[in-house]
């Protein structure tokens, strides 16, 4: 299946990552609070509003967290929450590449693609595999289609470059060739491939 995308720019990325940690942080600081302003009421050495204030700033730093954790989840699926970190040292050093992959709408994938040839949009030759990494949950609101992420490794593109993709599933093999648009004639509004017989 052919699909269109985009190179992710690592920049957004951590900026979202960095939103994530500090919901966190501000979170776990709260709770802490909490838990010492509980103990300082039972032994009377607090405020009856010191308390107050201690819950409600660890409920509003909790649900802060909880809406933060959903928006990065929409946006970027799951693994990355855990992997982030770690895939931005590789975007540093120049090793790998995430590009997300929307499909056209009404198309979409019993099961999760496994693998992608990618081009640039700018050529089709020079192809680069990438590796399935992630489902997006929910629909790309534009195209109305699933998005997928794939990883490129040991190779780097260009971020914010539109690419075209070959989605390649386990249970539906690809038969076919690729043709260059140079190869293609244009002829009353149609594409033309001769073929050798």
């Amino acid at each position: 299946s052919r699909t269109y995308g985009v190179v992710l720019d690592p920049s957004v990325l951590a900026a979202a990552l960095t939103d994530l940690e500090t919901a966190k942080v501000a979170a776990d600081a709260s709770d802490k609070e909490l838990v010492r302003q509980k103990k300082l009421s039972a032994e009377n050495n607090a405020s009856a509003r010191a308390l107050e204030t201690a819950q409600a700033t660890a409920a509003h730093d909790d649900l802060a967290l909880a809406s933060e954790r959903a928006k990065f989840k929409a946006n970027w699926g799951s693994i990355l929450m855990d992997q982030g970190q770690a895939l931005l040292a590789q975007f540093d050093n120049n090793q790998t590449a995430l590009v997300r992959l929307d499909l056209p709408g009404g198309e979409s994938f019993s099961t999760s693609p496994t693998a992608a040839t990618i081009f640039l949009a700018t050529s089709d030759t020079n192809p680069v595999s990438a590796a399935f990494f992630d489902a997006i949950p929910g629909l790309d609101p534009q195209t109305q289609g699933q998005s997928f992420l794939f990883l490129v490794k040991d190779h780097s593109l260009p971020p914010n470059a539109a690419v075209t993709a070959l989605l390649q599933a386990a249970d539906k093999p690809l038969d076919g060739v690729i043709v260059p648009d140079s190869a293609v004639l244009r002829y009353e509004g149609l594409g033309w491939v001769y073929t050798q017989t």
